[in-house]
């Protein structure tokens, strides 16, 4: 199993870097993950089943079994079922719906190499990316965005939060988060 796939294995999405024996197109193919071959993905009647992902690397929205992600690190379930997704190398927000269908929900100048998230009693998402919204990098450029998932609009909340990538929502609304650059 690859290591950028540990959470997919726990949440039930993949990357594709967990094939079920059903994956038939191994790296999907030689066209390198450009979407024009789809992969084969197990049913989702199982307990455990890829709900969209192939094996390839790439920013592909889509069916299931033709979408395709790039280093999906963490995701959360809305209360409506539909699972975000952020995806590290290309800077997206994603969404993905019951049947696996894949859509860019968030992408905006400056909301670079999102991680941590949470799905506020609003239905709003606060989520962290690592470099702040000028596109700067360092060990204190950690910003959290408020993302509206009805809209698809955000904002930033708070800039240079170190670097977040563990969000937990107290139950008198206070956000905390844990910082593992400066183990905090």
């Amino acid at each position: 199993m690859c290591s950028r796939c540990w959470v997919w294995v726990i949440v039930m999405l993949a990357a594709g870097c967990f094939h079920s024996s059903s994956d038939t197109n191994g790296d999907a193919g030689a066209d390198g993950g450009s979407g024009d071959t789809p992969c084969t993905l197990a049913s989702l009647d199982l307990k455990v089943a890829t709900l969209s992902g192939c094996s390839t690397e790439a920013h592909i929205d889509g069916p299931r079994g033709t979408a395709y992600f790039a280093n999906p690190v963490n995701m959360k379930l809305g209360p409506s079922g539909i699972a975000y997704v952020a995806d590290f190398d290309t800077s997206y927000l994603r969404r993905v719906d019951t049947t696996g269908t894949v859509t860019t929900l968030f992408e905006q100048q400056g909301f670079s190499l999102p991680f941590g998230m949470l799905v506020m009693p609003n239905g709003y998402l606060l989520v962290e990316t690592d470099d702040d919204d000028t596109n700067m990098h360092s060990s204190n450029t950690g910003t959290l965005w408020l993302i509206d998932p009805a809209s698809g609009n955000g904002h930033v909340l708070v800039r240079d939060h170190g670097r977040p990538r563990g969000l937990a929502l107290a139950p008198d609304g206070t956000v905390y988060t844990a910082d593992y650059v400066h183990h905090a």
